[in-house]
């Protein structure tokens, strides 16, 4: 008993706790390591970003920028007053199957059943821009022509259109 009187109390109390498992020291280390993971993270970011900006701007040869410029064989197209660009669905065989960008078209305009109108070709020459040809179990193509307003209000009240080609495009 006499040897708690000689002891403090916080020696006493110190042999009560249990030993601590983590030091001091140790947990520095950790937190130096999580602090230089974090800087190295943002100097990641910082470096790769600056980089995709570079790679942006456009290119410089000798101190001149380089434009891009339109393939000379492709002119630009301009619509005329009353044309528009006009997407038809078309069945494979209301179209002829050697049916190419440029060709020029007549459109053959079935009615409707319940319609009191009669099957007519539209007297507009319709030029072909592009063909997309059906998907792979599909039988729909979709051929964007170039045309006047007239004829997509014509195709727009069709039941079914065919499409008949009076001039080919040049190769």
């Amino acid at each position: 008993m006499e040897s708690f009187r000689t002891q403090s109390a916080h020696d006493r109390l110190a042999a009560l706790r249990p030993p601590a498992t983590k030091n001091y020291a140790e947990s520095v280390s950790y937190s130096r390591r999580m602090i230089m993971a974090s800087a190295a993270g943002v100097i990641a970011v910082v470096f790769f970003g600056v980089v995709y900006l570079i790679q942006r701007q456009a290119p410089v040869v000798e101190g001149v920028p380089i434009a891009v410029v339109a393939p000379l064989d492709v002119a630009p197209e301009v619509l005329l007053e009353g044309e528009s660009y006009l997407a038809i669905a078309a069945q494979v065989g209301t179209f002829p199957p050697s049916l190419s960008a440029g060709d020029t078209v007549r459109v053959v305009v079935v009615p409707r059943f319940d319609d009191n109108d009669v099957t007519r070709t539209l007297d507009d020459n319709v030029v072909i821009r592009r063909i997309e040809p059906p998907a792979e179990f599909g039988n729909t193509a979709v051929i964007t022509v170039r045309a006047p307003l007239t004829v997509a209000t014509a195709i727009a009240s069709a039941e079914k259109i065919y499409l008949a080609v009076i001039k080919e495009a040049a190769p």
